[in-house]
């Protein structure tokens, strides 16, 4: 099936390149007095100034504002940054084509791990130590105390192409990624580094330029796509990862970023991720909402009041296996397994903005969760409890006004996890926060965590040496909301679940540790990061230090981690 998408997606796109100048409408021939137009002649606006001056502030000005806070700013899905209009590309013979928007990254990462907190407990070091777990990162069961597992080093290869094809008020949008790592001591089964040659965006887009206005389009998109809104931490590509995050159905949005507002809308459909089939949405599970975003005083502070929702079956075990020709004992642990019904709201507002000439910047978010958390896959097997969940965080930095640009900032944020006192029994509450689709690279290089069942204190420090080399450093705080819930990025439970105190319980297993914990000290870590982009070739090389906390020794084991990586972006287009 996977074969017969992609060649249909193959020979479609081709189409559309070859069909496009045949069905384009012909050009006039000019007037025998008329003399050609040259190159470098200016052309006159189809509106003049006088018209746009007549009309609203936002014709002459651009009301968007980037925040300057860490790791937050969107990336455009729609155009991609390695990608280009052909017109763009400084090749002559392409010099007038552009509707055609094209774009090829080829992206290697070696990564080596020391004592990754992720990884299942050994009883000893050494090949013979323990079986090969089904993903690379382990499940973080194991005896409290035991000994880390083996070291790790791999290559990740992430492979894009990205075709957009504009006729006029249509457009046609197409992105296939290849996702591989090499072999390790762990088996090679793990959706979020392999997803062989995959589109993750297919979508037809209808654009009506100013249909709410001068240069206020509405915009309709339906298909497969990825996105990325607010400050990334709830919903987000996850770029870092080999594999994208995607969904399938429909996004609408009103105005764009230079706007002095513009409004976001999605539902869809979460895509499951298969190793080697074609990838699915996931049945009777939509995520839908929209965010608004007020630019009208972006000198000051623009404002994202948002909505998002999230409601969700019980499913079974998906029993769906590698195709044959691969190793048919292997199931693909990325396919989702039993889960609770779950209908989630989450509110909030974010703000963000500069401090007047003062060089200070600020970016702050304030986040509510309602609704149904948990009700059982199997009628009577457990209790419904009722979400009550917040998180909070928030970013102030300086830059200095010097050549280097040196921005120093402060970090915090706190996101609730469930208490075991309130959720035991029918009718209680569960204030574990769900951090949707977000990503977990803002909140530690490591990635060891996400939004949830968090306290974190940060000090960043980010600056420019030289034109083009960025420099990031920072040094975190971790520790618990609710010592008795688990940490997912750990693979250490959830923060929506948490265990029901028993200080008699000794600590053979990680439920029965979190049931017995006395700390909340995560952990500390340290992280630092080069980046350069040379002609076609952007190299990004990084290292963290991670020293376990006695919440993290207790749970699961001590020590210390260490993390190092060096990865190369290769794109056709500079």
């Amino acid at each position: 099936m996977k074969t017969i998408f992609k060649k249909v997606f193959f020979f479609a796109v081709a189409g559309a390149v070859f069909a496009g100048p045949l069905f384009a409408a012909p050009k006039a021939k000019a007037a025998p007095a008329e003399k050609a137009v040259k190159d470098d002649e200016v052309i006159p606006p189809e509106v003049s100034e006088q018209d746009k001056k007549a009309a609203t502030t936002e014709v002459i000005d651009n009301y968007y504002v980037r925040s300057p806070s860490y790791a937050t700013e969107p990336i455009d899905s729609t155009k991609p940054d390695y990608a280009k209009k052909l017109s763009e590309t400084g090749i002559g013979v392409f010099k007038n084509i552009d509707w055609i928007t094209f774009g090829l990254e080829q992206r290697t990462r070696y990564e080596f791990h020391n004592n990754d907190f992720r990884q299942t407990n050994f009883a000893s070091k050494g090949a013979g130590a323990g079986s090969a777990t089904s993903q690379p990162y382990g499940n973080g069961t194991g005896n409290a105390g035991a000994v880390a597992p083996p070291d790790a080093g791999f290559t990740l290869f992430k492979t894009r192409a990205f075709l957009k094809l504009e006729f006029d008020w249509f457009r046609l949008v197409g992105e296939i990624q290849d996702s591989r790592r090499t072999e390790t001591y762990y088996a090679d089964t793990d959706g979020r580094d392999f997803n062989t040659v995959e589109p993750i965006q297919a979508y037809a887009e209808f654009h009506f330029k100013n249909l709410f206005g001068y240069d206020r389009p509405l915009t309709i998109r339906g298909g497969r796509f990825s996105l990325e809104r607010l400050d990334r931490r709830l919903v987000g590509l996850n770029e870092w990862r080999n594999t994208t995050n995607t969904f399938q159905g429909g996004r609408i949005t009103i105005g764009q970023k230079s706007n002095d507002w513009f409004l976001d809308l999605i539902g869809a459909q979460p895509i499951q991720r298969y190793l080697y089939d074609l990838d699915q949405p996931v049945g009777k599970h939509w995520f839908y909402g929209g965010v608004l975003s007020i630019q009208k005083w972006s000198h000051i502070t623009t404002l994202q009041p948002f909505y998002l929702g999230l409601q969700q079956d019980g499913l079974a075990n998906d029993p769906v296996t590698v195709p044959v020709g691969q190793d048919n004992s292997v199931t693909s642990p990325s396919i989702i397994r039993s889960r609770s019904y779950r209908n989630i709201h989450t509110v909030g507002l974010r703000t963000y903005g500069k401090i007047g000439k003062s060089g200070f910047d600020y970016d702050a978010s304030y986040l509510k969760q309602f609704g149904t958390h948990a009700l059982a896959t199997v009628a009577g097997s457990a209790a419904e409890t009722q979400l009550d969940a917040f998180a909070a965080w928030g970013e102030i930095g300086y830059t200095l006004n010097v050549s280097w640009k040196p921005r120093l900032a402060g970090f915090y944020a706190y996101i609730s996890g469930d208490n075991p006192d309130t959720s035991t029994s029918n009718g209680g509450t569960n204030e574990g926060f769900d951090r949707l689709f977000g990503f977990g690279r803002p909140w530690s290089s490591n990635d060891f965590f996400r939004a949830e069942n968090l306290n974190n204190p940060k000090i960043i420090l980010e600056f420019e040496p030289f034109k083009d080399l960025k420099i990031d450093t920072a040094y975190s705080w971790y520790w618990t909301a609710q010592p008795h819930a688990g940490i997912s990025g750990l693979n250490i439970g959830s923060g929506q679940a948490a265990q029901t105190v028993n200080n008699s319980l000794a600590p053979t297993s990680a439920t029965n540790a979190l049931a017995s914990v006395a700390s909340d000290k995560i952990g500390e870590e340290y992280n630092i990061r080069i980046r350069y982009p040379f002609p076609h070739l952007k190299v990004d090389v990084g290292y963290a230090y991670f020293k376990a906390g006695d919440w993290l020794t207790y749970v699961k084991r001590g020590g210390d981690s260490h993390f190092a990586y060096i990865q190369l972006s290769a794109r056709l287009w500079e």
